[in-house]
């Protein structure tokens, strides 16, 4: 059973971040009910590794560091984190250059222990975040309203065609973290779309309509940035190229879901196997009835 006073470990992922990781591990030592922060640095420059340590030394939090002597990778370094924290009771992720907001993981920490008493069963809590700029100045006060994710229902069909789910704006148990070891190397999809996938397949999840931390924009993610919020000129080409390539159109979603689904099907209940096997076999329509499959869910799914 789940311990009802368990605290929450951060896994903070960083590399060669100087510029905002101070002022980061402020806004999470301020917090309560956190065990301890533990940073994997995927072999950054030595100056940045110095800061680190001294840091680990000045802020108020109990600060556990490791270096990989090579760089491997932001997956990669998420799969060897969590594997090495699966005692602990439950886990949140960290960007080494946001901030979150005081009550974030006492809000979490209550959320996660309502879903279930059960250590056995994944869970995962998620959450919209705030956007800012490198002044802290409030870009957008919801990343969903700039992508739509907060219009509709969050089902694991509508997680199939995209990922709503930021690793840094979720927590969730050992028993969750487990199924990445399972994520293959070649899959190009990030970790917390593929946790998000295993919760809302074999566990439970809540969705919190707020923002619970400033996701910000600087030099270092904006490509990342760029990539999800493109112009409507931008959409509009992009689904010219797809209608002459129609085996391009959502090949990383049909990529992850065949993936996920010829790892687990044989544990899923039958509904579940369900939706995998709609989703996947319309790889095979054309383009424009892959559009019409995708809109008719939506508005099914569309919130009211």
């Amino acid at each position: 059973m789940e311990k009802r006073n368990s605290d929450i470990r951060v896994i903070m992922i960083t590399y060669n971040g100087s510029e905002f990781i101070q002022n980061q591990l402020n806004s999470i030592a301020n917090q309560k009910n956190i065990e301890s922060i533990e940073i994997y640095d995927d072999c950054s420059e030595q100056h940045f590794q110095q800061e680190l340590k001294i840091l680990s030394e000045s802020v108020h939090a109990p600060i556990n560091l490791h270096f990989n002597e090579k760089n491997i990778g932001v997956v990669s370094n998420v799969k060897n984190a969590l594997s090495e924290n699966l005692d602990a009771d439950l886990i949140a992720l960290s960007d080494q250059d946001d901030i979150w907001h005081p009550e974030k993981i006492q809000s979490f920490k209550s959320e996660l222990i309502s879903l279930t008493s059960s250590a056995e069963i994944p869970i995962l809590v998620y959450s919209d975040m705030r956007v800012i700029d490198k002044e802290n100045n409030v870009i957008n006060p919801s990343f969903w309203s700039q992508f739509g994710y907060e219009k509709f229902e969050h089902t694991l069909h509508s997680l199939l065609f995209g990922n709503f789910v930021t690793g840094a704006a979720s927590a969730f148990n050992p028993a969750l973290a487990k199924y990445l070891a399972s994520m293959p190397p070649n899959i190009k999809s990030y970790h917390d779309h593929w946790l998000a996938i295993a919760a809302f397949t074999f566990g439970k999840t809540k969705r919190i309509d707020k923002s619970y931390n400033d996701y910000r924009i600087h030099g270092n993610n904006q490509a990342f940035y760029s990539t999800r919020k493109r112009s409507l000129i931008d959409r509009r080409l992009q689904n010219v190229k797809d209608i002459f390539n129609p085996e391009l159109h959502m090949k990383n979603q049909f990529e992850i879901a065949e993936a996920f689904y010829d790892i687990h099907k044989d544990l899923m209940e039958s509904d579940k196997k369900d939706i995998f096997d709609q989703f996947l076999r319309s790889r095979s329509l054309n383009y424009f009835k892959q559009k019409l499959y995708r809109r008719r869910l939506f508005e099914e799914l569309r919130i009211k």
